[in-house]
C-alpha cells in the first residue's frame, strides 16, 4: 500500500473508530443491556477505551507493513496513551462488584490472576518499546511487538472466553467487548509476527 494513501485513510478512520467505540458500548450495555448511564464516567468509558485502543493497535500494524512510519508511530502513540488510561481505570475498579468472574470471594481467582498477568506483560512490552530510545530513532524493538499483542489477546480471551459462545449474553445480538477486542489483538499478533519473521532487521 502506498504510505501516503494509508496516511490519508488513517486520518479519516480515527473519528470513525471513536464514534464506533462509543456507539457500540452504549448500544450493548445501556440500550440493550442493563447498565445504568450513571456508570458512563468510568465503567462504560473504560470499555470504549478498550475498543479504541485495540483498533489503534491494529492500525499500527497495518501502517507498519505499509512502510508508513509516521502513521505507525501515531497509532502506536494512540494505543499506548489509551492503554495507560485503561490500566489506571481498571486498577481503580478492580473489585468483585465490577468483575465478579475474575474473583473467588475477595481474592482474584486463577482466571483473574492469569488475565491480569497477561495484561501486565502486554503493558511491559509496549512500555519497553516506548522507553527504548534507539527504537524511537528507528532501531529495533527490545522485544518483538507481536509478543505484546499476543499477551493482549491472552488477557482478553482468558477474561471473556466463557461468554463468547453463550449467545444469550449477546445483548441486542452484540458480542461481548472481550471478543470485539480479542479479534484485532489476534490479527495484530499475526500481522506483526509475519512482519518480524520475514523482516527481522526492520524496526517494530
Amino acid at each position: 500500500m502506498n504510505p501516503k494513501l494509508f496516511r490519508t485513510s488513517s486520518t479519516r478512520i480515527e473519528p470513525v473508530l471513536i464514534l464506533l467505540s462509543i456507539a457500540y458500548v452504549i448500544l450493548r450495555y445501556v440500550v440493550f443491556g442493563n447498565v445504568s448511564p450513571a456508570h458512563l464516567p468510568m465503567y462504560l468509558l473504560n470499555k470504549m477505551i478498550c475498543i479504541y485502543a485495540t483498533g489503534s493497535l491494529l492500525l499500527y500494524a497495518l501502517a507498519l507493513i505499509s512502510r508508513d512510519k509516521c502513521s505507525a508511530e501515531k497509532w502506536l502513540s494512540r494505543t499506548m496513551s489509551t492503554g495507560f488510561l485503561h490500566v489506571m481505570i481498571s486498577l481503580t475498579m478492580l473489585h468483585p462488584g465490577y468483575y465478579k468472574k475474575l474473583f473467588d470471594g475477595s481474592q482474584l481467582s486463577f482466571t483473574g490472576e492469569l488475565s491480569m498477568l497477561a495484561g501486565v506483560l502486554a503493558s511491559a512490552v509496549y512500555w519497553a518499546r516506548y522507553c527504548n530510545s534507539s527504537c524511537i530513532r528507528g532501531g529495533k524493538s527490545v522485544v518483538p511487538m507481536w509478543i505484546g499483542a499476543a499477551f493482549l489477546f491472552l488477557h482478553v480471551s482468558v477474561m471473556g472466553s466463557g461468554s463468547w459462545f453463550d449467545l444469550s449474553r449477546y445483548n441486542g445480538g452484540l458480542p461481548p467487548i472481550t471478543l470485539i477486542t480479542a479479534i484485532p489483538a489476534l490479527a495484530t499478533a499475526l500481522i506483526l509476527f509475519s512482519y518480524w519473521r520475514f523482516n527481522p532487521q526492520q524496526p517494530q
